[in-house]
């Protein structure tokens, strides 16, 4: 009976200790995302291996505790076109002793990249400094851009937007009023 109890707490003792420690993640760094000259930051981006398909991928060391994929990388649209600007990141095979630039991790690569061959969704978070102001009294923030690409180019970029009343007291303004729409 007794062996049957501490098989219980050590089991209950084991998940606690499993969800606390997942609960308490370090959020993971976002690469970087130019659009329109705008910098956003995103995790939903493709892959190094996908962009840059026949090149070799350097085994990458965990940079910190915010960013284990071992790598910044920075992406932007020009002219409609998806392209991989650069990469920083610490590889095994230094050991991890030192931050490497593009031209390190892909020798022979030309940097910007076309990345001519991703074709989905990527997500990007409104900017504090994306919105209008409508008569004086409704200002219209950006919540999300969502951009669609098909084979490196955009096909659509829907923005999520909500509204606030300037004229309502600070407490009442949070609306209800959000909605999507396409610009492209």
């Amino acid at each position: 009976m007794i062996n049957r109890h501490l098989l219980a707490v050590a089991i209950v003792t084991a998940c606690v200790a499993a969800f606390g420690r997942s609960a308490s993640a370090t959020t993971q760094e976002q690469d970087l995302f130019v659009l329109e000259g705008a910098c956003y930051y995103t995790y939903n981006l493709p892959s190094l291996a996908d962009s840059l398909p026949g090149v070799a991928i350097p085994k990458f060391r965990m940079l910190t505790t915010a960013n284990y994929k071992g790598y910044r990388a920075t992406w932007a649209v020009i002219d409609g076109q998806l392209f991989l600007i650069g990469v920083e990141g610490k590889t095994e095979e230094t050991g991890g002793k030192r931050m490497l630039s593009t031209p390190e991790l892909f020798p022979g690569v030309t940097f910007p990249v076309r990345a001519t061959t991703f074709s989905g969704k990527i997500e990007l978070e409104g900017r504090h400094l994306d919105y209008v102001i409508d008569d004086n009294s409704i200002i219209t923030y950006t919540d999300t851009l969502t951009l669609t690409f098909a084979n490196g180019r955009i096909a659509d970029i829907k923005r999520s937007t909500h509204t606030e009343d300037l004229k309502k007291p600070a407490h009442e303004r949070k609306s209800a009023n959000q909605r999507t729409e396409g610009t492209r």
